[in-house]
């Protein structure tokens, strides 16, 4: 299972001269947005008063799925979102990404960068391992099997072969300025692909070890989702610079134009579960601060030559996270609601809150 591109929330700033130089900001400000918090409220080329309470969600069939709240505390569901469960009871601290291959088995990293490990669903937990994390809002883990998992954190990445027990820590690029990356993706053990800061993708064909860069787009944009569905076809999105697919792997890469993001608006979240289906959630370019609502969803049947927009609720500023379990079952997180649907997204129900999130913790 793939581990999933994360979208941070954007943090509250209410002082006036902030609201004044919120145009200025628009133009010039670009940073990542790879979580559902910290992230995208860097990518402050829209209103620095978006937020989310959801760090991160991910489903494991097309009932059950995981979240991670803004404070740090991982939530299980297997009724379509009726009921919520912390499954991290006993860990003290903040956990900030998680990933699970199957609906017992899983791994999680905490913002002390621990990693522990349950093989029950979040019964039990087991500590493996803690990694000297440089930063823990763009550290994220990624397993594909029981064996082979990955951490990245700003220019290095920790790989493992034995299940999270130990790891070894390696750099992306050799450069005194190295760019750093926010997302990564893993179709075997062996191949897989990362994004970030310079325009850059990169690739591996020994797990990790080493990686090759490849040039996509200007400096100035930041990749922040990446995701492959097998060895040739895959798709990156960055800001500015939108969408690109490749078919080979990620060595050549063509852009592809998504009008609904143009003028200033952008996708946080890229999905695919084929060659052919995928969602993108984010913020309309014609967005107009608080005055004009201007979240959308988007899909496509053609592996992103052609998009179309779903019926999603018109009261919600930002959409900053989609998901789909086959083209049916889909999740989809706004500021404070997490939206669920079982009809591809023609009707939408609200399965959490914020207040049904704020004050949940890791709790004995």
């Amino acid at each position: 299972m793939k581990a999933l591109t994360l979208v941070h929330s954007f943090a509250m700033v209410l002082s006036t001269w902030v609201t004044m130089l919120a145009g200025i900001m628009m133009m010039s400000c670009k940073v990542p947005s790879g979580h559902i918090d910290e992230k995208a409220s860097e990518r402050c080329f829209w209103p620095i008063y978006l937020r989310s309470n959801v760090r991160e969600l991910a489903p494991i069939d097309a009932y059950s799925a995981w979240l991670i709240t803004r404070g740090g505390a991982l939530l299980y569901t297997s009724d379509g979102g009726k009921n919520w469960e912390p499954i991290a009871k006993g860990i003290k601290d903040n956990i900030t990404d998680a990933s699970f291959i199957n609906l017992y088995q899983g791994w999680i990293l905490s913002n002390k960068g621990e990693i522990w490990k349950t093989v029950n669903a979040g019964v039990n937990w087991m500590k493996l391992e803690t990694l000297t994390i440089v930063d823990h809002d763009y550290a994220q883990i990624h397993f594909i099997d029981a064996d082979h998992g990955w951490v990245i954190d700003q220019t290095v990445i920790w790989l493992t072969r034995d299940g999270g027990f130990t790891w070894g820590k390696h750099k992306i690029a050799i450069s005194p300025l190295a760019p750093r990356v926010f997302a990564l993706d893993f179709i075997s053990p062996l191949r897989g692909w990362l994004c970030g800061e310079g325009g850059m993708l990169y690739r591996t064909l020994d797990g990790g070890i080493s990686w090759q860069t490849v040039k996509v787009s200007d400096e100035d944009t930041i990749f922040d989702n990446i995701v492959f569905t097998s060895n040739s076809r895959g798709w990156a999105y960055g800001f500015p610079g939108g969408l690109y697919r490749t078919d080979d792997g990620g060595v050549t890469w063509v852009s592809q134009d998504i009008q609904a993001f143009a003028d200033g608006g952008s996708a946080l979240s890229v999905h695919f579960i084929s060659e052919a289906n995928g969602w993108m959630a984010g913020i309309r370019g014609d967005n107009s601060f608080r005055e004009k609502r201007g979240g959308t969803v988007l899909y496509t049947l053609d592996g992103g030559e052609h998009w179309q927009q779903l019926d999603m609720p018109d009261n919600e500023l930002c959409y900053f996270k989609v998901q789909f379990w086959g083209t049916s079952f889909g999740w989809v997180c706004s500021e404070d609601r997490v939206y669920r649907t079982e009809d591809g997204g023609h009707s939408w129900e609200v399965v959490l809150a914020i207040s049904s999130i704020e004050t949940v913790v890791n709790d004995d």
